[in-house]
């Protein structure tokens, strides 16, 4: 028994001392990946930093060459609508002229031939005054003639 006694202790002794060198690898490879990690960790957080720094100088530029773009734009159809504006002040301007002076013509038009109608009533109505009345005396005279 004492053979197989140190042969367990020895065994013993030996699976305690591998349990021992696990455990101590184990440790060591535990704290060896810890610390790749943390440093990967800490290099990639640097890393998104400096690509969140990144992109928001990238945004800002863009926000502003957008704004600028917005603001270029603006002005120009503001422009273009001022143009217009006026080009459309002008055509009214000039229809309206061309309107005052077609009625300004057909008033002077209308007061030309009323003058003329005026005349040539009056002429008439002399003219009724000169024949007509004569003629009607006459048939006065004839009719009072064959009354009596």
């Amino acid at each position: 028994m004492s053979a197989r006694s140190i042969t367990l202790l020895e065994l013993n002794n030996k699976l305690s001392e591998d349990f021992d060198h696990i455990v101590s690898e184990y440790t060591k490879l535990n704290d060896k990946t810890y610390n790749e990690v943390s440093e990967l960790i800490i290099t990639n957080s640097k890393k998104l930093e400096e690509l969140d720094s990144k992109m928001k100088v990238e945004w800002t530029t863009t926000v502003k060459n957008f704004d600028k773009n917005i603001t270029s734009f603006k002005k120009e159809l503001s422009e273009k609508l001022d143009n217009l504006n006026d080009a459309s002040k002008k055509r009214t301007s000039k229809i309206k002229d061309i309107c005052t002076h077609f009625f300004n013509k057909h008033e002077e038009r209308v007061d030309d031939i009323q003058a003329k109608v005026s005349g040539v009533t009056q002429a008439f109505d002399e003219w009724k005054i000169y024949v007509m009345n004569p003629q009607s005396i006459n048939e006065a005279r004839i009719h009072s003639i064959d009354v009596k």
